[in-house]
């Protein structure tokens, strides 16, 4: 099937993948949803942002929590986003960047990310957040419904 909206059918399409993984998951576990989720990242943030990043819309996050979007608990509290684009921004940078590192919780499940900035190897990390799965999911989910509404591609 053909791509009409580059943008908009990549991410639709990345929500379809990531839920099916998500629904196989519960039958097979040779799956990694989570694996998943952030390798779908790179097609619901990092590729959008890239194409239409003026189409993000200027949200506070305080808005953005409102209405179910995530909550970066950051590792120094003087870290603070400015709103979605500036989230959307340093999120992209983690990931595509590989700036990740996987938290797990007593059973040895992942339950969260942590993600940082910086501006090579050898420098300091720079605005360290954590995010639990869910509230990575929960923000996919969100930012992709986002692109579908505003983002032209």
């Amino acid at each position: 099937m053909r791509y009409e909206k580059l943008v908009k059918d990549f991410a639709d399409r990345t929500k379809k993948n990531l839920s099916a993984i998500e629904r196989q998951h519960k039958y097979d576990a040779t799956v990694f949803e989570t694996t998943q989720l952030v390798n779908s990242c790179l097609g619901l943030i990092v590729l959008p942002r890239e194409r239409d990043i003026q189409r993000i819309p200027t949200k506070t996050l305080d808005e953005l929590q409102k209405e179910g979007g995530p909550t970066p608990c950051m590792i120094n509290p003087s870290d603070k986003f400015c709103d979605l684009k500036d989230l959307i921004e340093y999120l992209r940078n983690a990931i595509a960047h590989f700036n990740i590192e996987f938290t797990h919780d007593d059973y040895e499940e992942i339950s969260g990310l942590k993600l940082w900035n910086q501006s090579n190897r050898n420098s300091p990390k720079e605005r360290e957040a954590k995010l639990s799965v869910d509230n990575l999911r929960g923000f996919v989910e969100k930012f992709s419904e986002e692109i579908v509404q505003n983002l032209t591609e």
